[in-house]
């Protein structure tokens, strides 16, 4: 095995045995390497992958990217035996050094990850991609950077893209520290995201709710494509 490899593998094998970070998606792992530790991980991954596969059209799509990559499991997985350029970028460099890990592993050199700190300006300066996922990371985004950020946010990755997969915590998730600051969704979110989408110049193809972790309210997660 490769030097790189070597430490890819110790790398990654440190993280689960230590709990560095959060586990809310698996490993990466089409070779089966022995991964040591508790490899639990605290969200539906693999359901929520099968579902956009579904419903991307995937002749269309070369280039994508993960905001909120965290494990980079949907980058690699939705890169798989598909040619398309995946990215994936995370505020976290624990997970980033992760995520390349995984690719130095498994010697998948058509993936990357990058550290970003996703804000107004950040957002403006993505290149287009053809499929970006954005998901459970715009309610942190509303909390911690106000909704008019948010908002501006939204606006340029939805015109830097041709398809876009978004999740969010709701108002209805009720005693978290993002909760009041969702108070504009109403007690009837899905009906306020889905006319916020629209809003965007979003058409939504399909839409399925999904388990999180914190609560016993299901996440909608919504597949779109922009038609302005």
């Amino acid at each position: 095995m490769q030097l790189k490899k070597i430490l890819s593998y110790i790398h990654i094998n440190y993280v689960q045995l230590f709990n560095i970070v959060e586990k809310y998606q698996p490993t990466y792992n089409p070779q089966k390497y022995k991964i040591f530790g508790n490899n639990f991980t605290k969200r539906e991954t693999e359901d929520r992958v099968k579902f956009i596969e579904k419903y991307i059209p995937w002749t269309k799509v070369k280039s994508l990217l993960d905001i909120g990559s965290l494990f980079g499991y949907f980058v690699f997985r939705l890169s798989e035996n598909r040619n398309i350029i995946a990215h994936g970028a995370d505020i976290s460099f624990e997970y980033i050094a992760y995520s390349r890990a995984i690719a130095n592993l498994n010697e998948i050199d058509k993936t990357s990850f990058m550290t970003m700190e996703l804000n107004s300006k950040s957002a403006k300066m993505l290149p287009k991609y053809n499929l970006i996922l954005f998901l459970n990371v715009f309610h942190h985004i509303v909390h911690f950077q106000g909704f008019e950020s948010a908002d501006k946010i939204m606006r340029s990755l939805v015109s830097s893209c041709d398809y876009f997969i978004f999740e969010t915590g709701t108002y209805t998730e009720k005693n978290q520290y993002w909760t009041k600051d969702l108070l504009f969704m109403g007690s009837n979110t899905n009906k306020w995201i889905e006319t916020y989408l629209g809003e965007l110049g979003l058409r939504i193809i399909s839409v399925k709710k999904f388990s999180n972790h914190l609560n016993n309210v299901k996440r909608s997660v919504y597949v779109c494509q922009k038609i302005i």
